[in-house]
């Protein structure tokens, strides 16, 4: 909702879902608790079986309800993106929250700063205790394309686009199993300016189905997504060449070492060393950089593998 004088953009909030009946009220009450209402809201039901649309239906009549058969969370966004009017587009998955004053904030931010390309909150993670406080002037600060190759950095649910950097650089990429939010947030980071309020304005809450509790999934997709970036590569989505092949091995050698380190310490040192091993074949990175991660890897407890051998 920019301000232009006396008028607004129109916001639109996106929630796709699936089988969430116990959680999609808490989500939607979020969002009509907004201080700042949103014009418009859109429910993409991603083809439920237990009765999770008729609960929206039932006792959200303000919600745009859209029902189609079971393609995954990307196509169930982007068929919201395409039925959407809004200028500017808050999601929010079905299982999440936002505390009272998160569009308020956004929008305000947008206004300073209309040539954003995403405007995203801090969070609360798996926490029903956090506190509610008045957001008078959000305080936001800048983050580098660079920042997205180490790490996702901003989790759906607390980010913002303007309509018209989808419209340009395209939505979620629906061939991508996961991580479809980071190969998102690098396009649009590559282009334009991207900030985070400071604030934790966004309630993240992961069960046991989620779909990044797959930690080797969802690390192996962050892989197939970090590889469109390699600068050695053909057809690179680095067009410019911001990146020289060094400081792209650097970016994937320190990404390595974070996610095999979670992966031993979550699911044993078999899943890390296979995920080293695909490391190393899907980034081809040198045999410099592979020694360099059995020496580290075993610094923190896990073997020697040949896999990790040139």
């Amino acid at each position: 909702m920019v301000e232009h004088g006396q008028m607004r953009a129109i916001v639109s909030v996106i929630i796709p879902v699936y089988n969430r009946r116990h959680v999609i009220s808490r989500a939607l009450d979020s969002v009509l608790a907004q201080t700042l209402p949103a014009d418009e809201i859109i429910v993409v039901d991603d083809g439920s079986t237990d009765g999770t649309a008729d609960i929206v239906a039932g006792n959200y009549p303000m919600v745009k309800l859209i029902r189609q058969t079971n393609r995954g969370h990307c196509a169930a966004r982007n068929a919201a993106i395409a039925e959407s009017r809004g200028e500017l587009l808050a999601f929010l998955d079905s299982d999440d929250a936002w505390l009272p004053d998160k569009l308020k904030a956004q929008v305000k931010v947008a206004a300073i700063q209309p040539d954003l390309g995403i405007i995203a909150t801090q969070k609360y993670k798996n926490r029903t205790d956090y506190p509610i406080k008045p957001v008078s002037k959000p305080r936001f600060h800048r983050v580098p394309f660079t920042m997205f190759l180490k790490r996702t950095k901003f989790h759906p649910s607390s980010v913002m686009v303007p309509k018209r950097v989808l419209a340009e650089l395209g939505c979620f990429d629906e061939t991508l199993k996961a991580a479809e939010d980071r190969d998102l947030w690098l396009r649009i980071a590559y282009q334009y300016p991207v900030a985070r309020i400071k604030q934790p304005l966004t309630a993240v809450f992961e069960g046991e189905d989620c779909m990044s509790c797959n930690r080797l999934r969802q690390y192996l997709s962050d892989l197939e997504v970090l590889a469109h970036w390699n600068p050695a590569r053909q057809g690179t989505y680095d067009t410019e060449k911001r990146m020289t092949p060094l400081l792209y091995q650097r970016y994937i050698f320190s990404f390595a070492i974070i996610k095999s380190a979670k992966l031993f310490r979550r699911a044993g040192s078999e899943k890390a060393r296979e995920f080293l091993s695909l490391v190393k074949a899907q980034t081809g990175l040198p045999p410099f950089w592979c020694h360099l991660l059995e020496r580290i890897m075993r610094m923190i407890g896990l073997p020697r593998e040949r896999t990790l051998q040139k």
